[in-house]
Parts: structure tokens; sequence; C-alpha cells
């Protein structure tokens, strides 16, 4: 529904190419005419991005995806390919069900323990002690974790990077 109402926006600019307004939930929008094609290009690349993540994953979170990949100037699809090897099912409170091997006492992390990584980016918390258990499981912000780590070339934490 939110990818129509965009499309409609978008297709509604294109043909008049003046000021529109629009009525969505009785609230007025109005498109200025100066920002129109720099708005409608941003617009085309967020549906072109979020295409391209839909016809392979077919997720709800593909939005957050594109606005990130597009902000840190990364790869949308490789942030997608990530969360999918890590996340399988895109469950943005799924902690890891896999168990630690070793003991990792500068972490407080011992052998046996379930592995305390979470949310879309599998987050590892004893790693990150500024994040919070909050941070990790929501969809922006670990969306957006993940996508500046990539742009700072710290995609190795992700086993699925590697």
């Amino acid at each position: 529904m939110k990818v129509n109402i965009i499309r409609a926006v978008i297709l509604a600019i294109v043909i008049t190419g003046g000021i529109i307004t629009m009525t969505l939930k009785g609230e007025a929008v109005e498109a200025e005419p100066d920002s129109q094609i720099k708005e409608v290009s941003y617009l085309q690349e967020l549906l072109e991005c979020e295409d391209s993540i839909i016809n392979n994953y077919n997720q709800k979170y593909t939005h957050i995806v594109c606005k990130y990949a597009k902000e840190y100037s990364v790869s949308a699809i490789q942030i997608a390919n990530i969360i999918n090897c890590e996340n399988r099912g895109w469950n943005p409170t799924l902690q890891s069900g896999l168990y630690y091997t070793r003991d990792r006492i500068n972490e407080g992390v011992y052998k046996g323990q379930r592995e305390e990584s979470y949310g879309l980016a599998q987050i590892h918390l004893p790693a990150h002690k500024n994040i919070s258990h909050s941070q990790a499981t929501d969809p922006d912000f670990s969306i957006e974790y993940l996508a500046k780590s990539l742009s700072e070339g710290k995609g190795t934490m992700w086993t699925c990077y590697r």
C-alpha cells in the first residue's frame, strides 16, 4: 500500500510537472516545483532498490535497508544478503540459536552459553557494550548499524559477510 501511494505521487509529479496537492489521511501535501526533480529521483531510486530486494526476499524492512544503503553508500543487496543469512526469517527480536564453543572471559561469555546476538543484524551484545538489547532488536537501529559498519569496512563482524 505504502509503495503504491509513493508510486502514485511520483507519477502525478511527472505527469503534471508542476505543484500538486494531495489529501492523504486528511492532511494536505504539496510538492514544491524546485524540489520536485530531486524528490522524484530520490523516490525512484528507493523504489528501484526496494523492488530489487523484494524480488529476492519479499521482506517488510526493505525500505529501511534501502534508506540506509543510500545514506551510507553501501549495497542494499549486500545488507539484505547479510540479514537473510544471519536471520532468515527477518525476525527483529530473534536471538541467535548458536552456543559459545569456548570461554571469552573478557566479554563475559562462557562455553555452552547461548550466544547473545540479537535482531535483524544479529548484533553481538557482549562485544558491543554500548548497544542495548532494545537497540539491537529495533529494526531501524540494527539496519543502520549494519550499513554504517559496512561503510566503515567492518563487515567481517558478521559471519555471513565473510
